[in-house]
């Protein structure tokens, strides 16, 4: 943890408690869906249903934005399990962080603070934005930067090196998604199958981007609260299930 981090840490934590109500506000704003990840979806989704000359194309770009997105998504999660556990400020006993109202501190407690998922996957989103719009992407990219990463170090849920290893992430993601690596083929049996079945091709869609709006916390909720313990108990019950006597007996006489 570099002086830097800290320094930045407990800079932007000596505002917290000055005004309840602004403390409520960025609380409200880090935790809530509707002003994170939703602007950069609906962007990509009003790009999608553009009617000129550039839609075939600009389609292509948004299926990859989408992919990318997922990727950074899928690889920032990884690095947390991979790299070093690293707690957040808010539970580093020696910053004394202030807990702004009404936030509580054990929230996120347990999990990595290295590197930030969020910024992940809001630069992600707002770099394939800026790869089919430069304008928005720009605009996009101020939002990743000011709306979802900013009040995440002012409540203490990150270093400023966790967002920026983030960041940097899912900005490479979506730029070696829609730039670098040969997804072509992929794109087209997306395109194929969007023309043969629309009715399940947008259902699918939606339920993605709806995924990605909330960054896949249900999904998650229910792989680690139903289908993990599910699988504890089916490998449990399979492994203490007894031999049958029959197959012992038919192994050992092919002994």
């Amino acid at each position: 943890m570099s002086g830097i981090d800290v320094a930045l840490v407990q800079y932007l934590n000596s505002h917290v408690g000055q005004s309840p109500n602004f403390d409520a506000g960025v609380v409200h704003l880090a935790m809530s869906h509707l002003f994170k990840m939703t602007p950069m979806v609906l962007l990509l989704w009003g790009f999608w249903f553009i009617r000129d000359e550039g839609t075939a194309q600009r389609r292509n770009a948004v299926a990859l934005a989408f992919i990318g997105a997922f990727v950074a998504m899928a690889t920032t999660r990884a690095l947390t399990y991979l790299l070093p556990f690293r707690a957040r400020p808010i539970h580093n006993p020696e910053l004394a962080i202030q807990v702004p109202y009404p936030m509580e501190r054990h929230w996120l407690d347990g999990w990595s603070s290295l590197p930030s998922d969020h910024a992940g996957l809001a630069f992600a989103l707002a770099m394939g934005i800026f790869l089919i719009h430069r304008r928005w992407g720009i605009l996009m990219l101020l939002h990743a930067t000011l709306v979802v990463c900013l009040p995440r170090a002012y409540l203490g849920f990150h270093y400023p090196s966790d967002l920026l290893a983030g960041a940097v992430t899912g900005a490479a993601c979506a730029w070696l998604t829609m730039r670098v690596l040969p997804l072509q083929p992929v794109i087209s049996r997306i395109m194929r199958f969007e023309h043969l079945r629309p009715a399940i091709f947008y259902v699918l869609f939606f339920f993605m981007a709806a995924q990605m709006v909330e960054m896949f916390e249900s999904t998650r909720n229910l792989a680690r609260n139903v289908l993990r313990p599910m699988g504890r108990i089916v490998l449990k019950r399979a492994l203490d299930t007894p031999p049958n006597p029959d197959q012992i007996k038919l192994h050992e006489s092919r002994k």
